[in-house]
């Protein structure tokens, strides 16, 4: 028995009730999850199983539509797993602010910043990508920050672009129904400003970055979810700056327009004989930082979103403990 696709606006969902699982296809990419509207397989002389109610089949699959178009968007800023279709275009206005007035020293030890100092910054940045060929995304962004540090004796201020971002992106594996997707991705760090800078907006060197990443999609408590993991290194040519860095992200449909975002991720660098300074945490380059982060977003119409995440650092070695806000305008083309 041939098993009734259910269409919905703009996409497209064909149920195979012989396998009993639904492909999701959605602007961006593909997940598979339970069949909404057949339990399972029609044995010989077997009634066909009542299918819920229109209104309640719409918000499912609306909701896997959603949640899996707003998580490339959401994740390029950190990495994901999840590839762009061919021809489409993301643009992502991101404003992103940061406040400490804490750190962890070199024995782990969480101590206020002398003479009741405190480290604060504001970064915009552009972001692009770009779907290729279905499985190849390639992806820039040009930040500009300002960085204030002030004690109750001095004050230093720094306004100028920091470290573009460069990168491509490969899908090299897809799971079975796309259940999950392996990637791999290569990005290059360009810093756009000159010498003399303080606080420094980077480390004045030109970067490599690498990782592996890993995405899907599963139901939660019967609502669509993701999942989104990245792992690599980053390096500086000319120096012996070696970092780790990892991202643990997922999110969660609430309603139609609504998705719970959540996200763990961190830094481990290593080079010879550097010291943390209050006013130039991002020179450090002997460190461990873990952040946390949690937010919503929120997509009133198809090629419109807004995101809000808040984050705090919750564990370092000679990094600052902070606290950030980010806002997100997302344009989908």
């Amino acid at each position: 028995m041939n098993a009734r696709p259910y269409t919905g606006r703009r996409n497209n969902y064909p149920c195979d009730a012989a396998v009993n699982r639904c492909w999701i296809k959605s602007s961006v990419s593909y997940g598979a999850v339970s069949c909404p509207h057949r339990s399972h397989p029609e044995s010989p002389g077997q009634a066909e199983v009542s299918p819920p109610s229109v209104a309640m089949r719409s918000v499912v699959m609306i909701g896997f539509a959603i949640i899996f178009t707003l998580l490339s968007a959401v994740s390029s800023l950190k990495a994901s797993g999840f590839p762009k279709q061919p021809g489409e275009v993301t643009l992502i206005l991101n404003h992103y602010r940061y406040l400490a007035s804490r750190f962890w020293d070199n024995d782990l030890n969480l101590q206020r910043y002398g003479s009741d100092g405190s480290y604060r910054s504001a970064t915009t940045k552009l972001f692009v990508e770009a779907g290729i060929d279905g499985n190849l995304t390639l992806f820039g962004s040009v930040p500009y920050a300002t960085a204030v540090y002030e004690d109750a004796f001095s004050r230093a201020d720094t306004r100028s672009f920091t470290d573009a971002e460069v990168g491509a992106r490969y899908r090299i594996r897809r799971g079975p129904d796309a259940a999950y997707h392996l990637s791999i991705q290569g990005m290059v760090l360009v810093p756009l400003y000159r010498d003399g800078l303080n606080p420094v907006p980077g480390y004045r060197k030109p970067g490599l970055d690498a990782r592996i990443m890993l995405a899907g999609g599963y139901e939660l408590a019967g609502r669509p979810a993701f999942y989104s993991a990245d792992t690599g290194f980053r390096l500086y040519p000319g120096s012996d700056i070696l970092q780790w860095v990892y991202t643990l992200a997922g999110g969660l449909t609430l309603a139609p327009q609504w998705q719970l975002l959540y996200e763990l991720s961190g830094t481990a660098s290593r080079s010879s004989g550097n010291v943390f300074t209050p006013e130039n945490i991002l020179l450090n380059t002997d460190f461990f930082s873990h952040k946390a982060g949690i937010g919503l977003m929120w997509k009133p119409v198809e090629q419109f979103g807004v995101i809000g995440t808040f984050y705090t650092d919750y564990a370092g070695r000679q990094s600052a403990l902070g606290r950030a806000f980010n806002l997100s305008l997302l344009v989908f083309i």
